[in-house]
């Protein structure tokens, strides 16, 4: 008996992520395996990383979820800073170039690792190792590997001297429709530390990441293991209900006079 299984090249569900708080985030659209990984890693040590989730789909790239520490740590409760953009926490000694590469980070929709100056509630500033990231919006299965055009075949083969797959792996940095992506800021206190040590658990722990193809592999593992599992249960209940039939004897049904 084959059970009906999940499409995969169809959108999965999104999820929701909880901190220790109980304070849910629900985005709009499943997030990549990759992107979920970090996510949820930051969500369960949500009680000492600081971090935040803007949208870049609404207005001023608003902040749409705030880390129960990053609350403690700045002294600003959610209702004040949700809707909002970041930049409450520049003061006079922010200096505009790191202003700069954080918003030419966000244009292009790439990572970035900086130390900036920022300020909490009360006015005292502090020295932040900041990591930006992007949370993009899961491919189905069967759309990952994308054919490129005609002319970039060509430009290839020139520079490179050699045939151009016919499929190339998705880059995970391409750009993407503002409404396909969040973005994450990790901050991390700096002010003694070598400014060529980093510091930031979520630029640290996406380091180690592998790409988005190895958690996609994984699931179609686990998916092939899964159906494998089912197919065995199916047929033993088949082989069982055989088995209980032998040796029983069908009732005779009297012939009329």
């Amino acid at each position: 008996m084959n059970r009906p299984s999940a499409d995969p090249t169809k959108h999965p569900a999104p999820p929701i992520f909880t901190d220790h708080t109980g304070t849910r985030f629900a985005p709009r659209f499943a997030l990549r395996r990759r992107d979920a990984a970090l996510l949820s890693e930051l969500m369960t040590r949500s009680r000492e990383e600081l971090f935040v989730i803007t949208d870049p789909s609404l207005p001023d790239n608003a902040l749409v979820y705030v880390s129960p520490s990053f609350r403690e740590y700045t002294g600003y409760a959610s209702e004040e800073v949700i809707g909002r953009n970041c930049r409450f926490l520049q003061g006079p000694r922010t200096h505009p170039s790191d202003i700069k590469k954080i918003r030419t980070a966000i244009a292009a929709q790439r990572e970035v690792t900086l130390r900036l100056v920022n300020y909490r509630k009360d006015g005292t500033l502090f020295v932040n190792q900041f990591f930006l990231t992007t949370l993009r919006k899961a491919v189905p299965r069967g759309r990952l590997r994308l054919k490129p055009r005609p002319w970039v075949v060509r430009v290839v083969d020139r520079m490179k001297g050699e045939r151009f797959p016919s499929g190339v792996p998705m880059r995970r940095d391409r750009r993407e429709p503002v409404e396909n992506v969040y973005y994450l800021g990790v901050l991390c206190e700096c002010d003694h530390v070598d400014r060529n040590l980093i510091m930031n658990f979520g630029a640290n722990f996406r380091a180690k990441q592998p790409e988005e193809e190895y958690y996609l592999e994984e699931e179609e593992e686990e998916m092939q293991r899964s159906m494998a599992l089912e197919e065995a249960v199916a047929q033993l209940e088949i082989s069982t209900a055989g088995e209980n039939t032998v040796g029983v004897k069908t009732p005779l049904t009297p012939k009329r006079a």
